[in-house]
C-alpha cells in the first residue's frame, strides 16, 4: 500500500474526520449533476421607437419584443467629434478632447420600463459602482468598452474621431437566469436611454499655443444610429406552460436590486490641508452595498492655459479621483466604519462558496498606453451584506429607515495648488434591495417593497 495512505490511517484527525461519512464525496466519480431543459436563443436589434435623433438632454426609446425570457441588453450607437474649420492664416484651430472617458457624460440615465411603470435604473455613474463590484477580468473587458473609446488625446483640424459607443445594460435581472423576465407573459417592455450634455472635451488653439478665452471653447460628441440589442430565451412549448404554472399559479415576488444617486455635495479644492464632506443619506432603502467617490465635474474647465493644461484638465472631468484620505460610515451616532480605501479594498469582497476577489485596480496596460483604467481603485465600496452574491440570495443590508442621521463623512486630501477654489464633487451611491411582483392575471410588474 501507497506509504501517503499508511500514514493517513494512522492520522488521527484524519480519521475523526472520516466519521461524518455522510460528507464523504468520492470526486472521481462521474454522474452529471444538473441539467436544463433544452433552450433556443435569439438576438435582436431594436430600432428606437419614433426618432432615432440624439441630442444633449435628450432621450430615446425602444419597445422589447414579446417573446421569450429577457437574458441580456446591449446599447450601441456611432460616435464622433466632428473636425474644426481652420481659423485664417497659419493658427488653425485643434481639438483637444477625451474620448477615453466618455460614458458618464454621455449618458445620463437607462431605465427599465414594464408599461409606464420604471422598475429600475441606472445613471451612468452607476456603472462606477458596477465596475467597482466586477472581478478584474470583467473589469477590464467592461472598462473597455465603457471608457476606453478612443484612441488619441488629439485630432487635428482637419481630422474628425469615429468609432462606435457600447453598452451593456447591467440591470439585476440579468445576474440570475431565474430573475430573467419573460417578455412573453408580463406587460409590454420598454427601455429609455437618457443622455446627458454630450460633452467630451475643449476645443483650442493649434497645439503649442497658449489658450485664451477667445478660442476656448467646448467640444460636443455627435451619437447617431442608436439600436439596442437583445438577447431572448425561448423553453418548448410545454416547458413554457409548465414554467408559467409554477411561477404564476400565485402572485410572483423576486428579490432584485437597484441603484440609488444620494445627492452629491459640492466643495472647492484646497491644496493647503485636508477637508471634511459629509453627505446625508436621505434615502430610506434596505442597502447592500455604498459606494463613494470624487470627482471635478464636467460643466467646470479650466479657461486660461497651456495645452497640456487643458488637456489634462479634461481628462480628470466626471472620473473618480485619488483624493480620499478616508471614509466614515455614521448612523444613529455610531461608527460603523473608518478607513481608507486601500484598506477596504483588501477586505476581499466574500462569496459564500469561495472564489473572493479584491476590489483594487488592475491596469489595462501601461501607463504610456492610449487606453485608461476604470478608476476603480478611487471608488470606495463599503460592503454591507455578508456575501457578493445579491441577485441569487439575499445575505443582508443595512436598513435605513429608522437610523437617525446616517451620513457620510469623507476626508478628502489636499490637492494640487492648480486645484485651489476648483469646483469638486463627492458622490454616493446605494445598492438597494427591491421586491418586484407580478401579477399572474394581468402580468403587471412592480416595485412592490423598497425600504
Amino acid at each position: 500500500m501507497d506509504i501517503q495512505h499508511l500514514s493517513a490511517e494512522s492520522s488521527a484527525l484524519k480519521n475523526t474526520l472520516g466519521q461524518a461519512e455522510d460528507s464523504i464525496e468520492n470526486p472521481f466519480d462521474y454522474a452529471i449533476e444538473k441539467q436544463m431543459p433544452n433552450n433556443a436563443v435569439q438576438w435582436l436589434a431594436h430600432d428606437p421607437v419614433g426618432t432615432n435623433s440624439i441630442s444633449a438632454a435628450s432621450s430615446v426609446q425602444f419597445e422589447l419584443q414579446r417573446y421569450g425570457y429577457l437574458r441580456g441588453c446591449v446599447f450601441e450607437c456611432d460616435f464622433s467629434v466632428a473636425a474644426l474649420a481652420a481659423e485664417s492664416g497659419t493658427n488653425g484651430y485643434q481639438t483637444v478632447k477625451n474620448v477615453k472617458n466618455v460614458f458618464p457624460r454621455l449618458i445620463d440615465e437607462i431605465e427599465f420600463h414594464s408599461s409606464s411603470r420604471r422598475l429600475a435604473r441606472l445613471s451612468g455613474k452607476d456603472y462606477y459602482a458596477l465596475l467597482k463590484n466586477s472581478a478584474n477580468d470583467s473589469r477590464v473587458m467592461l472598462a473597455t468598452n465603457m471608457l476606453c473609446g478612443g484612441d488619441a488625446d488629439f485630432s487635428d483640424a482637419s481630422t474628425a474621431t469615429t468609432g462606435k459607443f457600447r453598452i451593456p445594460l447591467l440591470f439585476s435581472f440579468f445576474e440570475n437566469v431565474a430573475t430573467s423576465v419573460d417578455s412573453s407573459f408580463v406587460e409590454p417592455l420598454r427601455i429609455t436611454v437618457k443622455f446627458g450634455d454630450l460633452i467630451v472635451g475643449a476645443q483650442t488653439a493649434k497645439k503649442g499655443t497658449p489658450i485664451t478665452t477667445s478660442v476656448l471653447g467646448r467640444s460636443s460628441a455627435t451619437l447617431t444610429n442608436p439600436k439596442l440589442h437583445c438577447e431572448y430565451r425561448t423553453l418548448s412549448r410545454e416547458m413554457t406552460d409548465m414554467t408559467v404554472e409554477s411561477n404564476y399559479s400565485q402572485p410572483l415576488t423576486q428579490y432584485s436590486y437597484d441603484f440609488v444617486d444620494e445627492n452629491p455635495k459640492d466643495f472647492l479644492g484646497s491644496s493647503s490641508s485636508s477637508q471634511t464632506v459629509r453627505v446625508p443619506l436621505t434615502d430610506n432603502s434596505c442597502v447592500t452595498d455604498i459606494y463613494v467617490y470624487l470627482e471635478k465635474p464636467v460643466e467646470t474647465m479650466v479657461t486660461v492655459g497651456t495645452d497640456a493644461t487643458v488637456n489634462k484638465d479634461i481628462a480628470e472631468r466626471g472620473i473618480p479621483l485619488p483624493l480620499i484620505e478616508s471614509v466614515k460610515l455614521v448612523c444613529s451616532g455610531q461608527t460603523i466604519c473608518e478607513m481608507s480605501p486601500e484598506v477596504m479594498d483588501l477586505f476581499a469582497y466574500k462569496a459564500s462558496s469561495g472564489g473572493n476577489y479584491y476590489g483594487g485596480e488592475m491596469k489595462l496596460s501601461s501607463s504610456t498606453s492610449t487606453y485608461n483604467t476604470s478608476h476603480t481603485e478611487n471608488v470606495m465600496r463599503i460592503p454591507l451584506a455578508l456575501v457578493n452574491e445579491h441577485a441569487t440570495a439575499n445575505t443582508g443590508s443595512l436598513a435605513l429607515r429608522e437610523l437617525g442621521n446616517p451620513e457620510i463623512v469623507i476626508v478628502c486630501k489636499a490637492t494640487s495648488a492648480a486645484d485651489d477654489t476648483v469646483k469638486h464633487r463627492a458622490n454616493v451611491i446605494l445598492r438597494a434591495q427591491r421586491l418586484i411582483s407580478t401579477d399572474p392575471s394581468s402580468g403587471r410588474m412592480v416595485v412592490s417593497v423598497q425600504s
